[in-house]
Parts: C-alpha cells; structure tokens; sequence
C-alpha cells in the first residue's frame, strides 16, 4: 500500500508538468518543449516533461547550469529569446545530436517562486510571431503560474510522503498510541492498539474510553485526565489496567498529552505500552524478596527453638516407656503429642526458609500427580471427597525435582481438603495436567467456599492463614511457590465465592536430551541391631541441657558418655581418651563441628568415620555444604531417641579402622 501511494503522488506531480509544456506547446505552436527542474545540488537541470519530435529521448536528460540556453536562463534568472541558434553561443547542440531534432529557435523562461528558480520552460521552433519581446512576456507569465502548480504539487506530494511516514511510523509502533476527542471517545489508534485489544479500526474508532476500563477505575481514570487538562504542560505517566474485547485485562503505563488548537483542548493524545509481564515478574521479585528476608528471621527462630524442643521431645519420649499410674501416661502422652507438633512446625519453618535445591531428573508430571493422590487417599476417603482427573496421555517429560513438586501436590490437595469440610453437600476434588504451548500447565479445583477477593492477593505470603488455630501456620502456598519459583514457573489461583478455587501450576518443557538411566538399589546398611559391647562415646554440644540427653539415651544401653561442652574441651579429651563414636554440634561458640572433625581427621585418621553430627540450622549453606562433602550421618534438631540410638548402631555396625 505506501509504494502505491507513493507511484501516485509522483504521477500527480508528472501529470501536472505534462500538462503545463502541453498547453504551453499548444500555444506558442511550437515544435518541441521541455520542462526541466533543478536538483537539489543545484548545479543540473534534470528535464521532467517534453512534447513534440524526440520528446521521449530528452526525457530523463541532465544538463549542467553553465551549459546551454536552458542553462543560461536559469543563471542568470532571465527568459531568452533566440531567432536562430545557429548564431548564439549558448546554444547547446549535444541534445540536437543524441535526438536527431533540428532545433532553430528557443523561447525559454525560468520557473521562480518567491524570485527562487526552481527551473525553467523551454519552447523549440514555436511560430514566428511569438519570437518577440511580447512573445517572451507572455511565456514568463505563464512560467511564474506554471512555476506556482509545480512547487504546490511538490509541496502536496511532500506533505502526503510525511503523513505517509507518519502513519506507517504510527501504525508500526510497538507502542499503543491513540488518541481521544474532546468527549473522551477513540479519534485514533495504532495497529498495536487493535491487534492487542481485538478491535478492528472502523470499530473502535468512535468508542467512549469507558468501554476499556473496569467500572470501578473509571472515576480514577477521569481523575487522570481532569489533572492533565488543567495542567496541560509534561505529560502525565501513569499505571492503568485496561480491558480488550474478550475483556481480558492489560496492565498498561500510559502518558497523556493535550493536544490545542488555537488556545483550546482538542484532543487528548495517549502513548502507552504493555506493561503485563513487567508487573507480574515485579511481584514475583517483590514476593522472593519478602520469602528471602522473612526466610532468614525464621531459620534463626526455627535454630533457637530446636534446642529445647530436642530436650522436651527427648525427655518426654522416654519418660514414656517408664511405669507409672494411667493418668501421668495420659498426661505425658499429651505432652509429647505437643511437642512433636511443635517440632513439625519447626521443621516446616525450615522447609519455607531453606534455599531449594532442585534434585532433577526427567519427569512425567502425571506420575507425580498419581504420587501426590496415593499420600492423600487416606485423608480424601475420610473426609468423603470425590476426586476427578483428566491428565493428558502422553505428557511430555520435563527436567524437574519430582519430591519437590509432590509436596507442592500435597500441599493443594491438602488446602483443598481443609476447604471442603465447609462443603455440607457433594465435595469434588478436581485435577487437570496437559500442554500448553511450550509448558505443562496443571489444575487442583475444589468446590468449596472460595477465597474472598480481598485477600486473594496475599494467600502466597508466609504465615498467612484463613485456618482455625492448630490447622497450619501459613507456609504451605509460601512453600509451593518457592519451589515453582526455582523451576522458573508459574502459580496462582483462580477463585470465586461459594464456587470454589482453581489452583494453576505453569511447568516450562524442559527437553529430555538423555534418557534416564535405570534406578540402582542403594547399598542396603548394616541391619540396626544393639551392639553387643559398651561404647566409649564423646559428646560435644554447648547446650548442657542436650549433653545430658545424650548421656540418658546412650547410657541406657550400657554405653559410657564423655561429656565436653565445647570443641575445644573435645580436643583435650581425645588426646588422651579413645572413643568408638564422637557425636558432635555442628555450629559451637570455639570451636565448630567441622573444625573439630579436620583437627580430628589429621591427628587420628581412623576417628574421622566415626562421628555423627547434630544440628538445628540445616539452612546454614555452610552447614549443608559440609554434611553433603563428608558423607557423615548428622540428624536434625529436634530428634528422638530412637533417632540417635539408630544412628549410633549404623555407625558401629561399619567395620572401626
């Protein structure tokens, strides 16, 4: 379409070249005429139009400005008339030449505007009578007029190749431009405008700017115009969410401009871009950022609260297995039901602050789901779900952490269960996984009440809960979107009151470029049986409380506990003492656990396997590093008896030495 507008704007300047030399020709009764235009350079004519013998061979011609009569006239911005060439030195007879015409006399005339040539008009052989001065005065007057159509033509065609250039520069933007009149309806838009929202131009052309906008943000958006109509300076930049046709919403950053005309507001003039996918990684940042800073707070409150807990869980577990009337066992039972939940909620604090590391593998995501679903058969049956699948056969395999994204799994299924008990009639658990595009994109619907839009916003925010107390803390949605997060996906939900909610986890295909290599059995351990000897075991924790534990766990069994309550007090001990097992703190004021296990691996090479380490702070990057390097047994605060009984006999059960 522009080069046909353009091939029409040149034979509109044509056309009117042609038809002044035509009607001059016609005129003067000439032979022969030509029309010649000076270039910008100007230093040549460059003839445009001719009539007459040999017309088409002169077209196209240049002829420099000191040469010929033509060239002369434009020089010297005088007409010329001249009776016979043959006596003239200005004539130029090269043209004559290439031709084959005859030329004998010149009537010739500079075309001016404004007194600026911008050409001249050039009549061979004409009749007799018009070779006089009147003849010339004549030809002058129609070379001003003729000169006058000429620079308006040119003019025209210029301001029609700029609106060209505009419209293609409009309509090509990226951007969204548009404009609105003065009853705030669509004047204009942009091919990015109609393409984004769904409109054709003769469509949204006309439409009040109410159409595309929420009704509730529509005085908010008024308010926007109103200050920039009163301030009619800068534009104003500001955020708005717009509607398309299919009345999805566009996050656009939009500037507003007035346009006057004669010191009047005409029009408002807006250039905005899609500003969607920046939104939601802001929020995304904002939300890792929030999970990162309240992430540190609770790992220092999980590492504080763990210590104690070892020492309530112990205790109260062996206290237990002692003989006592009924009701100190009821009692102590609900003292230790207490205190696992407490560890559990410790461990899930951990869970939320700890940076995920990914254990990738290829994965069907459907065998994930059916995973998640047989963890929570038990929980479904009772509450009297009715569970609903539709997987897509055939799911292409991606590159993820299967554990990891079975808790995500879990944790729906288990919002999800705690959402229907609201449900009195049928409750239906709903889950979905298929391809879209280049990711797999999963679904976990339920029936119940829904969540208010109000706090919509914040159900992916730690510690935020709509549970009764004791039902959770607030980290399951934190959890699941930290470890769609590192997968580099997306979740989030969609709701609707007493219609229930829809759960969306967006995976990338991650291209499986190797198959999976079959599974090997890991090595079966050594069967936990009691050693048949006492153990000589160091302790090393600089909690007293946790050194006495050891000591009653341990010292059940018949096994003799050295106690040191630091790293350094450890060292004096073992040079002088040998020990079957050293259990050992990791993180100790002196000093640490693996300061004290390379001391001890460089001076008594045969202890290094015997150690087994305790900590409270497994999201300590430190900590992890070393316990995953050493391949040494460690157990997380708090743990139970049984935990570090077990522990001791695996290690003893390897051969010392």
């Amino acid at each position: 379409m522009p080069a046909c507008k353009k091939g029409l704007s040149g034979m509109r300047l044509q056309q009117t070249l042609s038809k002044v030399i035509t009607s001059t020709n016609e005129i003067f009764e000439a032979e022969a005429g030509s029309v010649a235009l000076l270039e910008p350079s100007g230093k040549e004519l460059l003839i445009k139009a001719a009539v007459g013998s040999g017309a088409g061979a002169v077209l196209g011609i240049k002829i420099p400005v000191d040469r010929g009569v033509i060239g002369w006239v434009v020089t010297h911005n005088t007409p010329a008339v001249i009776s016979d060439v043959s006596k003239d030195e200005r004539f130029f007879s090269d043209i004559d030449k290439e031709t084959g015409f005859a030329t004998k006399s010149i009537l010739c005339a500079p075309l001016r505007v404004n007194n600026r040539v911008t050409g001249a008009l050039e009549l061979m052989n004409m009749h007799p009578r018009f070779l006089s001065d009147n003849g010339l005065k004549i030809l002058s007057v129609i070379a001003d007029h003729a000169a006058l159509a000429i620079e308006n033509t040119r003019l025209f065609e210029e301001i029609r190749k700029a609106e060209n250039n505009y419209r293609e520069l409009f309509d090509n933007a990226n951007d969204f431009i548009f404009t609105l009149n003065r009853n705030f309806r669509v004047s204009q838009a942009n091919l990015a405008v109609l393409e984004k929202l769904g409109y054709r131009r003769n469509e949204i052309v006309g439409m009040p700017i109410t159409q595309f906008v929420q009704p509730e943000n529509i005085e908010r958006l008024f308010r926007q115009f109103k200050n920039q109509l009163a301030n009619s300076g800068a534009p104003t930049i500001f955020d708005f969410t717009i509607l398309s046709k299919q009345k999805e919403e566009i996050q656009i950053e939009v500037a507003v401009r007035v346009q006057r005309q004669h010191q009047r507001n005409v029009a408002l003039q807006c250039i905005a871009r899609d500003v969607t996918q920046r939104h939601l990684l802001e929020k995304q940042l904002r939300q890792t950022e929030k999970l990162s800073t309240i992430g540190k707070l609770v790992a220092g409150v999980a590492h504080e609260l763990n210590n104690p807990l070892t020492s309530i869980v112990g205790y109260a577990s062996m206290l237990q297995e002692e003989e006592m009337p009924q009701r100190f066992h009821d009692d102590l039972q609900v003292i230790f039901r207490q205190a696992e939940r407490a560890r559990v909620i410790v461990r899930g604090l951990l869970a939320f602050a700890k940076n995920i590391t990914l254990e990738t593998e290829p994965v069907n995501i459907n065998d994930v789901i059916q995973s998640a679903l047989a963890l929570m058969q038990p929980q479904l049956e009772h509450h009297n779900i009715q569970v609903n699948t539709s997987l897509q056969f055939g799911l292409p395999l991606t590159v993820a952490d299967p554990h990891q994204l079975e808790q995500v799994f879990v944790n729906l299924i288990t919002n999800s269960v705690h959402a229907l008990n609201a449900v009195s009639g049928v409750r239906v658990l709903t889950i979905t996984a298929g391809q879209s595009g280049g990711n797999i994109l999963a679904s976990v619907a339920d029936n119940g009440p829904g969540i208010p839009e109000k706090i919509l916003n914040k159900i992916f925010d730690p510690f935020f809960s709509t549970k009764q107390v004791g039902q959770g803390i607030g980290l399951g949605l934190s959890i699941c979107y930290g470890i769609i997060g590192e997968h580099n996906g997306r979740i989030w939900a969609d709701t609707a009151i007493n219609r229930g909610t829809t759960f969306f986890i967006e995976l990338p295909i991650i291209p499986v470029s190797v198959p999976a290599p079959a599974g090997v059995p890991a090595e079966t351990s050594p069967a936990s049986s009691v050693p048949d000897k006492a153990l000589q075991i160091l302790a090393v924790d600089d909690e007293d409380f946790l050194l006495a534990l050891l000591d009653r766990v341990l010292s059940r069994h018949g096994h003799r506990v050295d106690r040191a309550a630091s790293g350094q007090i450890a060292l004096q001990k073992l040079t002088s003492n040998s020990y079957d097992v050293i259990i050992s703190d990791v993180l100790m004021p002196d000093i640490t656990g693996p300061e004290l296990y390379q001391q001890v691996a460089k001076s008594q090479p045969d202890m290094a396997g015997r150690f087994i380490f305790i900590t409270g702070n497994t999201v300590d990057l430190n900590t992890r590093s070393f316990l995953d390097k050493s391949g040494l047994p460690w157990l997380a605060k708090p743990f139970l008896p049984s935990d570090i009984e077990q522990a001791v006999n695996k290690i003893v059960a390897v051969p010392f030495g």
